[in-house]
């Protein structure tokens, strides 16, 4: 099964609109998607996987700081998870991906806009 929808993924990852959990739950599989779609496939990845700081740390390293809009929002919310993302890339390259209204405030503050904005 698993092997069945990883070739389906290889050939458009948006089939996984349509795959069962199991599949949806496969690191491997949602990582091969994620790097064919840029990311975009983060969408159809389970909870468990969106909520794993080490899954979603590894797929920021590989992929770039937009994942971190794709973690669940346990995760986004989290300052430990917030400080695990800095030390991979800068605020400024982080702001435009964090949702959460404090954590988005410390942010700011730390390039110097909170001044700038007010």
């Amino acid at each position: 099964l698993l092997e069945w929808w990883a070739e389906q993924a290889a050939v458009d990852w948006r089939r996984l609109e349509m795959a069962p959990p199991e599949v949806l739950n496969d690191p491997g599989i949602i990582t091969q998607a994620a790097i064919d779609s840029g990311g975009e496939a983060f969408d159809f990845a389970s909870y468990e996987l969106k909520s794993d700081p080490w899954f979603m740390q590894a797929a920021m390293q590989e992929l770039g700081p937009h994942i971190y809009h794709y973690a669940d929002v346990t995760l986004r919310t989290d300052r430990e998870f917030l400080q695990e993302a800095l030390d991979l890339y800068t605020a400024e390259e982080l702001l435009p991906y964090v949702s959460d209204e404090e954590l988005e405030a410390e942010l700011e503050k730390s390039l110097g806009l909170a001044a700038a904005s007010s």
